[in-house]
């Protein structure tokens, strides 16, 4: 490490030592997403589609134009546009009333641009939308873990990515999920992690673990209700696109499947594969996903033998931090994604700067040194990558960071009372959670 980072990390460990007020958390929250907004007033001129400032990239205004979302029309309600070649799918064209995600970031970007009518306006609204979400993560984010939630609120993460696209959204629903487990309620855990993956599917990934940690304790009962409660959102959310126009719901996932393996998904796959081959990229990518998480699952059983607890927590976050690696596409705002858990599992300060160091320099690649030789982008791609390989194994290898965590006997709790420590906890324990 070298001299510089290892001043930062210095002082990052002596500030996770230290006590913040929950006042504390929420002004920095509101300080960084200040800088954020700040970063995106060069996209508040005018400019016309393909003319898009490289110091302003964000995915939001760019859908603007993409998908026609001037026309206000409701969301996967648009026919879809599909070219085949040989028989087969090879691109699917998506235009008004369609956007290339789940249901709930569909529906949230479609009520934002009922109020906007241009791009400017539209990236405005959208902002002010997702401002109460970046708080509702760091409110969650203290409850469980306190001082360590300012991982989030003063990250430069949250700077770079809280209004370059809707990943906001998940980001609330895991860490809302973290705080539900927590409270010990199972059932808001479950709904919590399904309804981030009906905005973006990583929070979704949480609830594998989750349920093997309750069958491995022998909660039979709460393991139903998980997955019971997690398919009933899902459900209730998707089944009535589903049911108006499934082709229409079904549109951004087909599109995906088919999109080009080309440098802007910054995946593995761009270097290894053909870019226009993406039946193959599929595969290579869908089996090495596989692979790791069967690494990832097994190594938590290990630990699960070894101290009597499944560390859901660490695997899950090992298993969206591998995902992100090699998964066909790898957006630079994917970096968002892994705060809550930098903020709940103890990662040694000097990982999180690696990370936070090589995750902004690719969005720096991406906005402002757009214009940078090329080997810089590959660069910062390349060392991005190694970072999170690392991440993912240090997620595995890394205690907790919060006291009485239900579920780990490791946990110094005492049946049937409030949790108590040298910081104030508003988590009961009950007898009946511990089953």
């Amino acid at each position: 490490m070298t001299p510089t980072l290892a001043r930062v990390s210095r002082r990052l460990r002596a500030l996770l030592r230290s006590d913040v007020t929950l006042g504390t958390v929420l002004l920095a929250t509101f300080a960084t997403l200040l800088v954020a907004f700040a970063l995106k007033s060069y996209c508040l001129t005018e400019w016309k589609p393909g003319g898009q400032p490289k110091t302003c990239y964000n995915d939001i205004q760019t859908l603007w134009f993409q998908r026609d979302m001037d026309r206000h029309e409701a969301p996967y309600s648009g026919e879809v546009e599909k070219t085949y070649r040989d028989g087969h799918l090879a691109k699917v064209q998506l235009g008004a009333g369609q956007i290339e995600y789940p249901v709930v970031t569909g529906v949230f970007a479609w009520v934002t641009s009922l109020a906007a009518d241009d791009h400017a306006s539209f990236l405005a609204v959208t902002a002010i939308a997702l401002t109460p979400f970046a708080f509702l993560t760091s409110l969650a984010l203290f409850r469980i873990s306190r001082r360590r939630a300012m991982l989030f609120a003063a990250s430069p993460q949250l700077a770079a990515y809280a209004y370059l696209n809707w990943d906001l959204l998940p980001v609330a629903a895991t860490a809302l999920g973290l705080w539900a487990w927590y409270r010990q309620r199972v059932a808001l855990a479950a709904v919590a992690f399904s309804l981030g993956a009906c905005a973006k599917i990583f929070p979704g990934f949480l609830l594998l673990p989750l349920v093997l940690h309750l069958l491995l304790a022998r909660r039979v009962r709460d393991a139903v209700t998980a997955v019971a409660a997690a398919v009933a959102t899902a459900l209730a959310v998707n089944l009535p696109f589903m049911l108006t126009n499934v082709e229409g719901w079904s549109a951004p996932y087909l599109m995906q499947s088919v999109r080009l393996n080309d440098l802007t998904t910054n995946s593995i796959w761009y270097w290894i594969i053909d870019p226009t081959d993406f039946g193959t990229v599929n595969r290579a990518s869908a089996a090495a996903v596989i692979v790791g998480w069967a690494l990832i699952v097994g190594y938590g059983a290990r630990l699960w033998r070894a101290t009597g607890a499944y560390p859901w927590v660490q695997v899950g976050a090992a298993m969206v931090t591998s995902y992100i690696v090699l998964g066909r596409v790898d957006s630079p705002q994917y970096g968002i994604w892994l705060l809550p858990f930098l903020a709940v599992v103890a990662v040694p300060p000097r990982w999180i700067v690696t990370f936070a160091v090589t995750d902004i320099w690719l969005w720096l690649q991406w906005s402002w040194l757009w214009s940078s030789p090329d080997w810089m982008m590959v660069s910062a791609m390349a060392f991005r990558g190694l970072a999170l390989v690392g991440l993912t194994v240090v997620f595995l290898r890394s205690p907790l960071a919060v006291r009485h965590w239900p579920g780990d006997p490791r946990s110094d709790r005492t049946p049937g009372r409030p949790v108590t420590s040298s910081h104030t906890s508003t988590a009961p324990v009950t007898t009946g959670a511990a089953n």
